[in-house]
């Protein structure tokens, strides 16, 4: 399972990349999971939706940083 998390759910951007992430993800036979907060500048939330993912003990994670400085920590843990 790779985990998508976007910087934002509501943004036009990200609703076009999730489509072409889900028709990529079919097309492949891979399974996604996709996560983002709903805004932009959200980065408490989108450290815990990471800290979930690893939690979860996904294969990958793909990440949109809301903030580069904010998301060092949180995805360091990843390896």
């Amino acid at each position: 399972m790779l985990a998508i998390i976007p910087k934002a759910n509501a943004d036009l951007f990200f609703l076009t990349v999730h489509a072409g992430v889900e028709a990529a993800a079919r097309k492949m036979n891979v399974g996604i999971t996709w996560s983002g907060p709903d805004r932009e500048i959200d980065y408490g939330r989108q450290i815990q939706i990471v800290d979930v993912m690893i939690a979860r003990r996904v294969d990958g994670l793909a990440i949109s940083a809301t903030d580069d400085q904010a998301l060092i920590g949180p995805l360091q843990r990843v390896s």
